[in-house]
């Protein structure tokens, strides 16, 4: 799902949204050839290939959601990444909801924050906020050597993080 929308004004500038998403009903796959297909949304599946990874998974929902605005010089962001629950790759693929060590990973929000400001047409600097609200990653069953760690495929274990970039066009 693609959709962007821009509304120019002419006394406070420019005004956009913008939506990139992904929704997956379904996503099949055998582990072994003749075997079953085995429907992989939401949880750790099977590749095309035909082989399993714990670490592959198909979200039923993903998306970046995006607002700008633009006066000028300078410009704004706020931007959402958001990824659907899933259930966590388990000791065993037969384990069940409420026994031992069986996790489902809750849905994932982040939040970005940007400004910029031209200086002149060729220097641009940005000022930006990663995670702006410091959300800590989610707690995972994919292990790093005998450690439970977080949830790689969806989030970093920086936290809030702040950037600063200059573009310099020659």
């Amino acid at each position: 799902v693609g959709f962007r929308y821009v509304v120019p004004t002419k006394q406070w500038g420019k005004f956009g949204v913008n939506l990139d998403g992904t929704y997956v009903d379904q996503y099949e796959g055998q582990n072994d050839a003749g075997g079953p297909w085995v429907d992989s949304v939401g949880r750790p599946g099977a590749l095309a290939t035909g082989s399993t990874s714990a670490n592959t998974y198909i979200f039923k929902w993903r998306h970046n959601l995006r607002f700008s605005w633009n006066y000028g010089k300078f410009g704004a962001q706020l931007t959402q990444s958001y990824t659907s629950s899933y259930e966590d790759t388990n000791a065993l693929p037969t384990q069940k909801p409420g026994q031992p060590f069986y996790n489902v990973i809750d849905h994932y929000i982040l939040y970005n924050l940007s400004t910029n400001y031209k200086f002149s047409d060729n220097l641009k600097v940005t000022l930006g906020v990663n995670n702006l609200f410091n959300e800590e990653p989610p707690l995972s069953n994919q292990r790093l050597s005998s450690r439970v760690v977080f949830a790689q495929n969806i989030a970093k274990p920086i936290g809030r993080a702040f950037t600063l970039r200059a573009e310099y066009g020659f």
